[in-house]
């Protein structure tokens, strides 16, 4: 869940501006000879919705790719640090084992 949260951070102000874009605001039904004026300007509103939908969508897919890309940079830079802590806590071991054993051989020897 805690891998979701920028991007919902980040998409939220955006969908927003997507959904009031895409919501046109349309005058009263006018009567039948203002039909066809009203019609038009419905028409450009819908084009012109579209068209800023359609830039909406383009910029929420570049944040969100950029998301990605970091969240990617992310788990590269956690495994490195795996790898590494696994490889120290081995280490860990061995010296712990060899002292083990060496104060075997002491307590054997004595």
């Amino acid at each position: 869940m805690a891998a979701w949260l920028p991007i919902v951070k980040t998409a939220l102000p955006i969908i927003a501006e997507v959904v009031a874009v895409a919501r046109p605001m349309f005058t009263k039904k006018p009567n039948d000879a203002e039909r066809d004026d009203l019609t038009a300007r419905q028409i450009e509103e819908l084009q012109t919705a579209a068209t800023q939908n359609s830039d909406s969508v383009k910029a929420l897919a570049a944040q969100v790719q950029t998301t990605f890309e970091g969240m990617e940079f992310a788990a590269t830079e956690l495994q490195k640090r795996l790898a590494l802590q696994q490889k120290i806590s081995i280490s860990a071991i061995v010296v712990g084992l060899a002292g083990f054993l060496l104060s075997l051989y002491v307590l054997a020897g004595a």
